[in-house]
């Protein structure tokens, strides 16, 4: 069993991310808050966490200083944490990276295109944050065609 904590305010983004996880992870269990204070307290309480997605603009506290509190934590610090946000900026996308983010998803505006970047995320995930040599592997977005 995967145990998986998402912190994400927007109920319609929320749900498609579940719904992609589902549509790849058979067995899983999704602990969710829409602000980042009681999302630290969630994950603070949970005995175990396999992977974290944090929205970098919700309430209370951003995905920013949930990351940083979150890689403060022991138990925590080698999870993979997932930024999932609309922003491709790249101030955003290197202050993520410097603290301590595993991957950075661009959210996609398609379902399948989503399904496509969380199996990416389930592959890359497995590698160690060292082998991940370049912030071009670090951002996961869909490739124009």
């Amino acid at each position: 069993m995967v145990n998986i904590a998402v912190a994400e305010d927007d109920k319609d983004d929320f749900l498609m991310l579940k719904e992609a996880i589902e549509n790849i992870l058979p067995k899983f269990n999704i602990t969710h808050s829409s602000d980042g204070s009681t999302f630290l307290q969630l994950v603070n309480a949970q005995a175990d966490v396999d992977l974290i997605f944090l929205d970098l603009h919700i309430p209370k506290k951003n995905g920013v200083e949930c990351l940083i509190e979150l890689r403060q934590n022991e138990k925590l610090q080698a999870t993979p944490i997932i930024i999932y946000s609309t922003s491709s900026n790249f101030e955003d996308i290197d202050l993520c990276y410097k603290n301590g983010c595993t991957l950075y998803l661009v959210k996609p505006t398609s379902y399948k295109d989503l399904v496509t970047q969380i199996r990416k995320i389930f592959f890359r995930i497995g590698l160690p944050r060292k082998e991940l040599q370049s912030k071009e592997m670090f951002v996961v977005r869909i490739q124009q065609e």
